[in-house]
């Protein structure tokens, strides 16, 4: 039976949560407030419970159940005060005036301009670039856009503040020793250290037996040493944008390339990007990676090391991972950065992250990015190309490969990219690269460039293909063009070169071979 002595004490308490939850104010001190909320719970937990038996124990569960909820709501309101309280306390204003901005020529009300000065006061350059990357891991790619509106909850606002809080001590912490240690200069003066730390770690992660090992360049790309055979030759496979759990051929592609690689005895193999479709990885632990790369690449000859670089399908999902040396435990085949260096002696070959040049992937809404360690794009990009100038400049390897997965000249679905025939091409030209390959176009191509030797090699072709959407077959230097699925091959001498195009049965559909001297005696 329902007392009249129990509804009297369900009332007190709705009455008592509900004149906190009024009280809270971004005056009055969070952490008081806090504090009371933790002595009412602890108060609550030493009262004694109240007997199973009885008809009250069901309306005493619900007593609980209320206090609880008035518990969550009342630390919700604390939070969102303290965000508010704390960007006050920094003069950083979160709310517009109910005015037109003159800085704003629309004549809008509900944009106001942005606090980036303020904020940049507050932390040292070093600070607020870590910020920036802290930032872009929260919003993704409206990080920068201020038109951008989204729906967040007052417990989501706490959340992240909390979150906010705990990486701030930590970034606070982290500055401090840093800016200490260079104003004492005792910061490392040399790659040496990280030279040592990095083949520890790094060492350790290259399978036993393979060949290839790994150091920093004085350009601080990470080198990977892969030594040629007796003879001073080089061969190996390229294939792109293939990871489909075997599907659209990818198995069948698969096949000829082993084949194609115990012919040739390949020493490696090159990835164009686009490892995993459609969105990437989820994580270190995704059966896609075991499921599209592991168990589809199963012939002998594959089972070399696999050089890979991102496309863009591969950081709309976990990017991060597919970088980690946790995946060189489950494959020890695999080696995916953003951008490093191959030293085959007879050949360098560079690897460069590509996706963060093209400016569409930071504006586009229909899918979300991890932009994590890349932001602010445009230090990213300028410090990806100074590293590509320097490797190239030290560079005396006879033959100069440059890999990305998008590219710079192309007659297929997605054709030129803009920003690397603006940025990139121009350093290639300079420094007399031989090959540049890609991937993005899922095709196979061969484009010769009509200011310098360089060669545009397009393989996209390891899984679906046959778009059928072709531009400027026609164009001036265009070779060979195919829309189907395939893969290339690469065979390099001290003085020769030869490209050779694969269909999904292993058919040649294209050869093309030069001498060092012929190609660069043709401009």
């Amino acid at each position: 039976m329902i007392t009249t002595r129990t509804l009297w004490k369900a009332a007190f308490v709705s009455k008592k949560y509900t004149a906190i939850r009024a009280s809270v104010s971004p005056s009055e001190s969070g952490d008081q407030q806090l504090e009371q909320l933790k002595i009412d719970r602890d108060q609550e937990q030493e009262k004694e419970e109240p007997s199973p038996t009885g008809t009250d124990i069901v309306l005493y569960r619900r007593i609980a159940e209320v206090k609880a909820n008035e518990r969550k709501k009342t630390l919700e309101e604390i939070l969102y005060a303290l965000v508010v309280q704390k960007f006050m306390d920094a003069n950083v204003s979160l709310v517009p005036a109910i005015s037109p901005s003159s800085s704003e020529p629309s004549g809008r009300i509900d944009t106001w301009p942005g606090q980036d000065d303020k904020l940049e006061r507050l932390h040292s350059l070093e600070a607020n670039e870590m910020i920036q990357n802290h930032l872009a891991l929260i919003l993704g790619s409206r990080l920068g856009d201020n038109s951008a509106v989204a729906q967040i909850s007052k417990l989501r606002v706490g959340q992240v503040y909390a979150a906010s809080i705990m990486y701030g001590y930590f970034l606070k912490r982290v500055d401090q020793r840093f800016q200490l240690e260079k104003t004492m200069k005792v910061l490392p003066q040399s790659v040496d250290d990280e030279d040592s730390s990095i083949q520890q770690v790094a060492g350790e992660e290259i399978r036993s037996g393979d060949r290839s090992d790994t150091s920093v360049s004085a350009t601080g790309l990470e080198k990977f040493a892969h030594p040629t055979k007796d003879n001073g030759n080089l061969r190996f496979l390229v294939v792109g944008d293939w990871g489909r759990k075997g599907d659209y051929n990818q198995s069948a592609v698969a096949l000829q390339m082993g084949r194609i690689g115990e012919e040739l005895d390949i020493d490696f193999v090159v990835s164009t990007g686009d490892n995993f479709y459609d969105n990437g990885l989820t994580g270190e632990d995704d059966p896609n990676f075991l499921e599209s790369f592991t168990n589809v690449y199963t012939e002998k000859s594959l089972q070399k090391q696999w050089y890979s670089v991102l496309g863009n399908h591969d950081y709309r999902g976990d990017a991060v991972a597919q970088l980690s040396p946790y995946l060189r435990k489950i494959d020890s085949r695999w080696i995916c950065l953003r951008s490093f260096l191959i030293n085959a002696e007879i050949s360098e070959i560079i690897m460069v992250d590509t996706t963060p040049f093209v400016k569409d992937y930071f504006v586009e809404t229909e899918h979300t990015y991890d932009w994590r360690n890349v932001m602010p794009q445009k230090t990213y990009t300028e410090n990806v190309l100074k590293d590509l100038e320097n490797a190239l400049s030290e560079s005396t390897a006879k033959w100069k490969i440059v890999v990305g997965h998008h590219a710079i000249r192309s007659v297929g679905h997605h054709g030129d990219t803009n920003e690397l025939v603006d940025r990139l091409l121009p350093i290639l030209r300079a420094y007399d690269v031989d090959l540049y390959m890609n991937g993005h176009d899922h095709c196979l191509e061969h484009i010769s460039d009509n200011e310098s030797p360089i060669q545009f090699l397009t393989s996209g072709a390891g899984s679906k293909a046959w778009r059928g959407d072709v531009k400027g077959l026609n164009r001036e230097g265009m070779n060979f063009f195919y829309d189907g699925q395939g893969f290339m091959s690469v065979q390099l001498t001290p003085t020769h070169v030869e490209i050779e195009f694969y269909d999904v049965f292993g058919k040649v559909l294209h050869k093309w071979s030069r001498s060092k001297q012929l190609l660069h005696a043709a401009i």
